[in-house]
């Protein structure tokens, strides 16, 4: 074999060796590994609920014709939260379960200066609301939910004043 092809081959082979050496490092640095790690993802949701209510207004009363009117309380609470509605007060009429409704916004025991009324979540008010009994319970779903409240001035309340007789009462919205 003359110099000068033997000096050829010789390069080729160098030059396919080296090509090789370059690309087996180059694939190994190139090379990935992965490690992996779990990620914990947590949220809470709290319980939470508002109340509201419209004006309960009787209109005229006459004594000798019960009156009733209604209005209504909306609940708004988290999906899944399960509440309770009662009167803040303590019922305070001379009959189970009814409450005072004052004349000019005074709180006398005077029969003449109070009507007594009790209020349901039902028309026929053979349960009336109270701060302990008979509550109003419902199951939030994170929209608002609308309740009917009734109430009713039995009649023959006679005797009293004439103008304008009211009151605030207070509920309260028990969640968990």
């Amino acid at each position: 074999m003359n110099l000068k092809k033997k000096l050829k081959t010789t390069t080729a082979l160098s030059v396919i060796a080296s090509t090789l050496v370059f690309y087996h490092a180059s694939t190994s640095i190139a090379q990935s590994v992965t490690s992996t790690a779990t990620l914990a993802v947590s949220a809470t949701i709290a319980s939470s609920c508002t109340i509201s209510t419209t004006t309960l207004s009787f209109g005229a009363y006459a004594s000798g014709a019960a009156t009733n009117g209604t209005a209504t309380i909306t609940a708004t609470c988290t999906n899944g939260t399960g509440y309770t509605i009662l009167f803040n007060e303590a019922s305070d009429g001379t009959t189970a379960g009814t409450y005072r409704i004052y004349s000019g916004g005074t709180t006398s025991t005077t029969s003449s200066l109070f009507l007594e009324a009790s209020f349901g979540a039902t028309s026929g008010f053979t349960l009336p609301i109270t701060n302990s009994l008979n509550a109003i319970t419902g199951n939030g779903n994170g929209s608002a939910q609308t309740i009917t409240l009734y109430g009713n001035i039995a009649s023959n309340q006679t005797g009293k004043v004439t103008g304008a007789f009211s009151r605030n009462l207070t509920l309260n919205l028990v969640y968990s």
